[in-house]
């Protein structure tokens, strides 16, 4: 193949546009001044490299489904000269991490799925208020579950049941110590009770942090075995469920310190459940007897 021959006039044009703008010099000529001050600028001015400027870690987020629940120091409990039992006293301070919560009880239709994927067993249908006996009951809350059959689900869906500390912390709206989830009123119109049957979750506005039928509805079970406060107990022979329920008929049974427990192994047409996740490892969930109680004020409805 012929081999295109150069012309030498065109080899001097190419020289010399090649150093356009520049300083050409031979080889090992030290740089001018100029030629090494524009070198500086422009390592200055390069951009730094994705890779040495991490970024913000991101925020914790809530599993679909839950909300976030800020955590803090709280007062669990009631004095004994305004509570309605004597278990809800002594009044203790505690600190409760941020944590998530379930925006409804576990739905029917929720548990069903589960049950269907072979990771929930079904749950008794004895009882004629048991939910899962009605197909148009979807909606519903779960009930007639054990604490044992609570707990599989939350585990299966990734998540846990919540401690007694957070389930009060929730449903009273945090430091605000509301006598129900909604506030100080009377619970009729605002939640579901003196029925002959559950309803269908979100059938009332939210609460504390836009929860619904943390009061009513059913009672929900939660991690804690029952025992004196402040300390849970590590071993016992029942679990605390919370929150009243669909069938009560006397405001006593609703409020938000009221504590309630049955065996493991029990269940009910007014027992139920929702789930919470951790949003970050910290050292234990709360810490009792940061304190003496401080006086109470009162939490009745025409106090606050």
């Amino acid at each position: 193949m012929p081999i295109a021959k150069l012309h030498p006039s065109a080899l001097v044009l190419g020289l010399l546009a090649s150093c356009s703008g520049l300083s050409c010099r031979s080889q090992g000529e030290p740089a001018t001044k100029a030629e090494a001050s524009a070198s500086a600028v422009a390592a200055v001015s390069a951009p730094p490299s994705a890779a040495t400027v991490p970024g913000p870690a991101p925020a914790p987020t809530c599993p679909a489904g839950q909300l976030r629940i800020p955590g803090g120091e709280i007062w669990i409990g009631s004095e004994p000269s305004e509570h309605y039992a004597d278990d809800e006293s002594p009044r203790f301070r505690t600190e409760v991490a941020p944590f998530c919560l379930d925006e409804t009880e576990v739905t029917t239709s929720a548990y069903r799925a589960c049950t269907a994927k072979g990771a929930c067993s079904k749950p008794s249908n004895k009882q004629y208020h048991c939910n899962d006996r009605y197909p148009d009951r979807g909606t519903h809350p779960i009930n007639c579950v054990t604490w044992t059959q609570a707990q599989d689900y939350c585990a299966a869906q990734g998540q846990r049941l919540p401690t007694e500390a957070e389930w009060e912390l929730a449903a009273r709206g945090g430091a605000e110590y509301r006598e129900y989830s909604w506030g100080n009123e009377p619970p009729d119109g605002r939640t579901c009770w003196k029925q002959a049957h559950s309803c269908a979750v979100k059938s009332y506005a939210p609460g504390a942090f836009g929860l619904y039928d943390m009061t009513g509805n059913v009672w929900e079970w939660v991690e804690d075995y029952y025992g004196p406060y402040p300390w849970p107990p590590q071993s016992g022979f029942s679990r605390v469920y919370r929150g009243g329920g669909w069938s009560r008929r006397f405001e006593k049974w609703m409020h938000t310190r009221l504590r309630n427990r049955e065996a493991e192994r029990f269940s009910g047409s007014h027992l139920g459940l929702r789930c919470a996740s951790s949003l970050a490892a910290r050292g234990g969930r709360h810490r009792p007897g940061m304190g003496a109680s401080p006086p109470m004020k009162s939490l009745r409805p025409a106090s606050i």
